[in-house]
């Protein structure tokens, strides 16, 4: 069976696009869904809405902003203490700033926002996913993966993902490399699960009719939302992929990512650099 319609399933970017489409589909499926945002307001808004869609609807929301490690911590922490079952987390926030911009904690905002925030969020969350096994981890990559680099030093000293300097930063690529980051993510975090009940797997959304789509790429056609959030929901819920792990879809069907993404040396770095930045080697509790 796919994720467990009596544990919670986290929906990261939960008030706007592909997120709030996947958390309406998950409820209208009988799931019990958690939403997350940055704005209270607007949470509790789209609360209500769907609330008067789905008036049964187990559905609750955490507010925190993912360009603060701080503040992701604390949210996890939250989600730990109000949640005692956490079967499905769907990482799918995302942003594509137009210009340099670094998180509160230094780092190219992509980068830390699609990758950093959502791997120390899982890291804190994943002995919740165990003990609810089984469970699953869906992290919404790109195609834009493809172009992506990752030049490791470049990130940490908070310059986009190739490492160019700020003068020369491009906002695609950027974003195309917190894309690749999103995938080996996926894969190391699917290598270390091995065993433990939880199903890892990355995913394509497609070219969407998003607010991120206009903002980063102007009046480039997308398709509908609803196409959007299939393949999440499908490999959040899919009972035939149960034990399915380290995979990349799109299309609602296994798809070759970029050689790149497939570097095991990569993945590794990656991660440990990941652990690095958020501070983990420091933590004792």
């Amino acid at each position: 069976m796919g994720a467990s319609r009596e544990a919670w399933s986290v929906v990261t970017g939960a008030t706007d696009g592909i997120g709030r489409q996947t958390a309406l589909e998950l409820l209208a499926r009988g799931h019990r869904v958690i939403l997350h945002g940055r704005s209270k307001p607007k949470l509790e808004q789209v609360a209500a809405q769907m609330r008067t869609a789905h008036p049964r609807a187990a559905l609750e929301w955490v507010c925190f902003e993912l360009g603060s490690l701080a503040e992701v911590r604390a949210g996890a922490q939250e989600l730990l203490a109000r949640f005692d079952r956490i079967g499905a987390v769907i990482a799918n926030a995302g942003v594509y700033p137009q210009g340099h911009q670094l998180s509160v904690d230094g780092y190219e905002l992509s980068f830390a926002v699609n990758h950093l925030a959502h791997f120390y969020l899982i890291h804190l969350l994943l002995p919740r996913l165990e003990e609810s096994a089984p469970s699953r981890v869906v992290v919404l990559s790109s195609i834009a993966h493809h172009r992506g680099e990752l030049e490791l030093e470049g990130i940490a000293l908070g310059r986009d993902g190739s490492g160019s300097p700020v003068e020369r930063f491009d906002g695609y690529r950027a974003y195309a490399s917190s894309k690749l980051a999103n995938l080996l993510f996926a894969q190391e975090l699917a290598r270390r699960c091995e065993g433990s009940g939880v199903d890892v797997n990355a995913v394509h959304p497609g070219v969407i009719d998003t607010k991120m789509l206009r903002d980063g790429f102007g009046k480039l056609d997308g398709a509908p939302i609803e196409e959007g959030a299939r393949c999440s929901i499908y490999v959040a819920t899919a009972a035939e992929l149960q034990g399915v792990s380290g995979k990349y879809f799109a299309d609602s069907k296994p798809a070759r990512s970029a050689s790149r993404a497939q570097d095991l040396a990569l993945q590794q770095g990656l991660w440990s650099l990941s652990e690095k930045l958020c501070g983990l080697s420091q933590q004792t509790d």
